[in-house]
Parts: C-alpha cells; structure tokens; sequence
C-alpha cells in the first residue's frame, strides 16, 4: 500500500513539479488556513500566569511558601480552581448575575461576551450613581452590599492607588479577575489564543481593564515573565485590534524576561502585515535582543549592529531629541557628518508635523520619554 502512494507521490511531482521547501520553518507547523502567528505567538503558558512561579525562581520556594501560609491564615480561599489569580479570602462569590456567552465561531476562532443580568444591571445603575456623587464612601458601600460587582472594584482600586494603598489595589483588581473567571464559558480557553472578546462591547471591557492594570501590578513587583504572559493573552483577546495597544509595552517585558527568541518571533511573523518595524520600540526592541541573543550564544553582533543603525536611519527623529534629553556632547566629527546636518534643516524638523508622521512623531516622544 505504501509503495502505490509513494508511486502516485512521484507521478504528481512529475506533472506538477517537487513541491517548493519553506525557508521559515515554523510554516510547517500548521496545517490550518488561519495565520500561524495566532498559533504561536499568541498562546498563553498557563503556568506562567502565576506571579508565585516567578517569585520562587528569584527569592526561593520557602520565602514564598511562608507569605502564602500567612495568607491562608487570614481566612479559607474558595474551593473553585483558577488560572488568573491566586485564591484568597474574599466574601462568597453566590449568584453574582455575570455570565459569559458564545457570540460565534469563525474559521476556529470563538467569540465570545460577558453578559449582565437584569439584577446585575440595576447594580450597574446603582455604581453609576455612587461614581456622579464624587464620594468615594458611596462606592465603598456598594461593595459592602454587592462585592461582587466589577467596576466598582475596579474604581475602588484606583482610590486606594491614589491612596498609596497599592496593596489593596492590587488585590482589588485580582478580585474583580476571580470573580469573571468563574464566569467564563466552557469554549473560553485563554490557553489556545484563538478565544475572542470584542472591546466595543460594555460588558468586556472591564475585564481587558482588570486584566490590564493586573499585569502593570505584577510587573512593579519585578515579575516580568508573568506580565509577558498577562501582554499576550491581552493581545490573544483582539489581536486585529489591540484596543488596549499592548503591543507597545510588550517587547519591553520580553526583554526583561529574557524571552529574545519570543520577541524576534513576535516581530518576523507580524511585521510584513502590521508595520512593526516602523514603531520606535519594536525597531530598537528587536535589535537589542538580537545583540543580547548573539552575546548568549557567543555569537558576532553584527547582525543587530546593522539594525540598529538602519533603524536609526528611519527614525533619525529620535536621535536629536535623545542627545538632548540626556545631554550629549557632540564632537566635531559627529557634527560634520551629513545626518546631523539633516536633522537640524528646518524643512527636516517641519516634515515631522506633518499628517502622515505626526502619529509617528508622537510614538518617538512617548519612547524616548519612557525611556
């Protein structure tokens, strides 16, 4: 039986020619028709999701161990499993009236929405309320009658925040996740990357917001592996879109987690249809972990030398304004050369309000600004 297709194998090639051999050799890996960045650049490693993961790999599992025994002593965590977050002892979940739905599915890809009851709605009326009246006491009362209910925790978290209360923030945030994780649908599976919540709808937005502020919290406690992973799972939820624009922040916590490989991934695969090159952070983000890659494995840099020169070129915007944020002395060498002299033309520098550069113009400030 082999033989007969092996043989049929070889009268096709003939008539159509051998088959052409891909260069890339991650094309391979997936037979679908659906984009194959959305296989593998926008999965989520589960275990990457707990920050205590992280936190073990840099203080040791005993000092960990000894703050969740603490924890546990204030009070019992709920019996359900979760992913998101780490159990704690908030009030009994009940009959909250949150709920997830199956909007539809396309080309194996699951749309999903969070849906409010019609209890859950008049809480909302009610939150609306207590937000108008400017009294933070009335949004604390809501909570104590419906803790449940989201946007009130995540308005509460931004009181305490500007409290300096970045604690209970914190914990804010990581209950209004619990409380939508155990309101997921059956289909809802983060893992996979091909679970969709569309952004204009209210009802989702709370949870890309919980999520978002969630992994700027993770990321101020030094876990910068789990924020990459919170960035990609954000970014799994409407990757067309990226409503949130996560894809601005993302390859800084690939490089403080190390993941060069992920970053350089994330660009080849994304950059011929998204224009990643052309943002200020992914152009250096990517050269610098190409640099960091070659010094790992011993290898010349030349590669990222050459990227990082023929980013500058592009962006030559950067190069002036960083020399005067940090306060470079140029020498004469430098001043004589032809680009310094093109980035002081005033035609130069007026070319960058225009239209078509001005989003550009603005990305290069909050970079360097950042920075």
């Amino acid at each position: 039986m082999e033989d007969e297709v092996d043989a049929s194998i070889r009268i096709v090639n003939k008539m159509l020619g051998e088959p052409e051999t891909s260069s890339e050799p991650h094309t391979s890996k997936h037979s679908s028709d659906k984009p194959p960045h959305e296989k593998s650049v926008l999965s989520v490693d589960l275990r990457n999701l707990n920050p205590d993961n992280e936190m073990k790999k840099i203080f040791g599992s005993k000092v960990v161990q000894n703050e969740q025994n603490k924890r546990r002593g204030r009070g019992r965590a709920h019996g359900r499993s979760t992913v998101l977050v780490s159990q704690k002892n908030w009030p009994h979940l009940g009959k909250p009236g949150l709920s997830m739905r199956l909007v539809e599915t396309k080309d194996d890809v699951h749309f999903f929405a969070f849906e409010h009851s019609k209890q859950y709605q008049t809480i909302q009326l009610q939150f609306l309320e207590a937000v108008e009246s400017f009294n933070p006491d009335n949004i604390v009362a809501l909570l104590n009658t419906y803790p449940y209910h989201i946007d009130a925790l995540i308005q509460f978290s931004d009181i305490c925040r500007m409290g300096d209360d970045v604690q209970m923030a914190a914990e804010l945030i990581e209950r209004a996740i619990f409380y939508m994780e155990c309101s997921f649908h059956a289909l809802f599976n983060i893992a996979m990357g091909n679970c969709r919540l569309d952004y204009r709808i209210a009802e989702n937005r709370s949870f890309y917001i919980a999520l978002f502020k969630h992994l700027i919290y993770i990321g101020q406690r030094g876990c910068n592996r789990t924020s990459l992973e919170f960035c990609k799972l954000i970014l799994s939820l409407d990757p067309e879109e990226d409503p949130l624009g996560v894809i601005l922040m993302i390859d800084y916590y690939a490089i403080r987690s190390s993941q060069y490989e992920y970053l350089i991934k994330l660009y080849y695969e994304w950059n011929p249809t998204r224009n990643l090159g052309q943002l200020p952070n992914f152009a250096f983000s990517v050269a610098l972990a190409t640099y960091l890659l070659a010094v790992d494995d011993e290898l010349p840099t030349f590669e990222a030398d050459i990227m990082v020169c023929s980013n500058l070129l592009k962006i030559l915007f950067i190069c002036l304004t960083t020399f005067r944020i940090i306060t470079i002395v140029l020498n004469k060498d430098i001043k004589r050369n032809y680009y310094h002299d093109l980035l002081r033309m005033e035609s130069y520098q007026k070319s960058w309000t225009a239209p078509k550069l001005c989003i550009l113009c603005s990305l290069s400030n909050l970079f360097i600004g950042c920075g």
